[in-house]
């Protein structure tokens, strides 16, 4: 997997050369935003590392992480979310 500033210097590169483009990640992540409260409860399955959880964890109540990568979930790079593996 390549590092995290590696794929944004490729998504920064890619828009740059096709304005108007949206990272998948960028669009779902305002699809979510709109359905989510402080009181929102999330269980992200196949947490990894991190992703949506880390950009919106301080805007709901609980967030979870479930992955079958014991060492994906212990390098997430959102340390305050639970983490869940068995």
């Amino acid at each position: 997997m390549l590092p995290l500033d590696r794929q944004n210097e490729y998504r920064n590169r890619y828009r740059a050369l096709n304005p108007g483009w949206q990272a998948s990640g960028d669009v779902y992540e305002r699809l979510v935003r709109d359905s989510i409260s402080p009181q929102t409860r999330l269980l992200d399955l196949g947490g990894g590392r991190g992703g949506l959880i880390e950009r919106i964890r301080r805007d709901i109540g609980l967030a979870a992480a479930l992955d079958p990568d014991l060492e994906a979930l212990l390098d997430h790079r959102a340390s305050a979310v639970c983490r869940l593996w068995g």
